[in-house]
């Protein structure tokens, strides 16, 4: 059947997804030291860290992030750099009350948005890092 059929080759699902969280994670370890003081706040406020934990993970997160969002340009080492974000993003997304439930609308959007990149990023593990990758062309040179 034409509708289930996939358009191209998987090798673009990472790509894709490769590109789009990469630009993501660099985009928000750049705003996050730009902002240091409202993000370390943020960080403060999860419910999943306590004391020193908060104020360590606030000062690594950004590179971290922008770290991670390089390799994942790059698709250099891009399983490795994925399974780290996801590492990274599970205390975020719990810490943002996922059990429970708050009734803010801007911390259900923020939960939300976290879950898709968590699952983006666990897909990442899985498909690699596609086409156009560093990944490829070293494996190709062998």
């Amino acid at each position: 059947m034409w509708a289930s059929k996939p358009i191209g080759s998987i090798a673009w699902a990472g790509f894709l997804l490769r590109l789009s969280l990469g630009f993501h994670m660099i985009l928000a370890g750049v705003w996050s030291i730009d902002d240091f003081q409202r993000f370390s706040a943020h960080m403060a406020q999860l419910t999943g860290f306590m004391g020193q934990l908060t104020q360590l993970y606030a000062a690594v997160a950004p590179f971290v992030l922008i770290t991670v969002g390089g390799l994942l340009l790059l698709g250099l080492w891009t399983v490795a750099a994925a399974l780290v974000a996801v590492i990274f993003f599970l205390p975020m997304f719990y810490g943002q009350g996922l059990f429970e439930f708050p009734s803010d609308v801007l911390a259900r959007r923020a939960i939300y948005k976290d879950a898709c990149i968590l699952c983006a990023c666990a897909s990442l593990t899985f498909t690699g890092g596609g086409i156009l990758s560093l990944d490829r062309l070293m494996k190709a040179d062998k």
